[in-house]
């Protein structure tokens, strides 16, 4: 219900094989909890400009971000996080810990 992470086969041929054979190189597939999902959710908006668009987060997951995320409200008055009404994202100076900000959401 949450979505899926998939990997493919690693080597080259093996992967040209299957795919060419089985017409998929998948090797492995885990379904994702709700956890998983709203993190990568989040992990992967922040890496855009426009950021994590908090309607479609909501629809999405059934909670508001800040209801979900609790201590988002905290990065944003550390200045690592911007919020506007629409959307949470990186601020100028989060972008350069972008790594650390990610991980807090897993």
């Amino acid at each position: 219900r949450w979505g899926r992470r998939w990997s493919n086969v690693r080597s080259p041929r093996a992967y040209m094989d299957a795919a060419l054979g089985r017409g998929s190189a998948v090797q492995s597939v885990e379904q994702l909890t709700e956890e998983q999902a709203c993190g990568e959710f989040v992990f992967l908006n922040l890496r855009q400009s426009a950021g994590v668009p908090l309607e479609a987060f909501e629809a999405r997951f059934g909670r508001p971000f800040f209801a979900r995320f609790p201590h988002a409200t905290q990065l944003v008055a550390d200045g690592v996080l911007e919020s506007a009404a629409d959307r949470v994202t990186l601020s100028r100076r989060g972008l350069f810990v972008a790594d650390s900000v990610f991980a807090t959401f897993f």
